[in-house]
């Protein structure tokens, strides 16, 4: 399976060397919890002037706000926008026809740049403007659709708790899921990460530690039990 290396430090231990290429990956936690930084540190990790890539904000995420924040990051390269990460606001869009306008406009993104890598953040914004579930429901499978048929590796981020990935279409509709958590220990937060799925690989289970600093985020995979030597006669 062709992987896709996220290069930032643990991480790609815990996938088994990356994501895989050409799915579709949920970025969920709650406010604050780093997704939107994950996302965009994977994406400039992997840019270059041949695989290039569209940043999607809806409501929940104006555009200036994502980049003065990410411009604090050593990751993010100004040089390399908007010519090869060219970011687009569909909140016009997405304020009308319960998503599906902004459904056709992230394809229309995808037709015209031809990215290898989009990233849709805030993917939840789709449920909560629709009008009825049912119209939400219509517009994810509509983008799952799109993204399925196309080679190119989808990052969509939300903020979701872990109790609503059983039942949301959204978990259903993607390859793998990431949480990303922040838990009080002691004095201090403590920032976890967790593979939640992620279709035909295998990765290592459990909670993982990560932080953010100015260079992005670090995970730190878990002790894991080493596998048994083999005993020879």
């Amino acid at each position: 399976m062709e992987r896709i290396r996220t290069n930032i430090p643990g991480l790609d231990e815990i996938l088994h060397g990356g994501l895989p290429a050409h799915n579709t990956v949920l970025i969920s936690g709650g406010p604050g919890s780093g997704k939107t930084v994950l996302a965009n540190q994977i994406v400039f990790n992997n840019v270059t002037p041949q695989r290039k890539a569209i940043i999607v904000t809806t409501v929940s995420e104006p555009l200036p706000r994502m980049l003065r924040f990410m411009q604090e990051f050593t990751f993010f390269k100004s040089e390399l926008v908007p010519q090869v990460v060219t970011y687009e606001d569909i909140a016009p869009q997405l304020l009308e026809g319960d998503g599906m306008v902004a459904v056709q406009r992230i394809e229309e993104l995808v037709l015209e740049h031809h990215p290898a890598l989009l990233v849709v953040d805030s993917v939840r914004s789709l449920r909560q403007l629709a009008e009825t579930t049912a119209a939400s429901r219509r517009a994810f499978y509509r983008l799952a659709a799109t993204l399925a048929s196309l080679p190119c590796t989808s990052l969509l981020v939300g903020e979701y708790q872990t109790d609503e990935l059983t039942s949301s279409v959204e978990s259903t509709i993607v390859d793998a899921i990431l949480t990303l958590d922040r838990r009080l220990a002691a004095l201090r937060d403590q920032r976890l990460l967790r593979v939640h799925k992620l279709r035909g690989s295998d990765y290592i289970p459990g909670d993982h530690t990560f932080r953010i600093s100015h260079h992005g985020v670090t995970v730190f995979p878990r002790l894991t039990t080493p596998t048994a030597p083999a005993i020879y006669a």
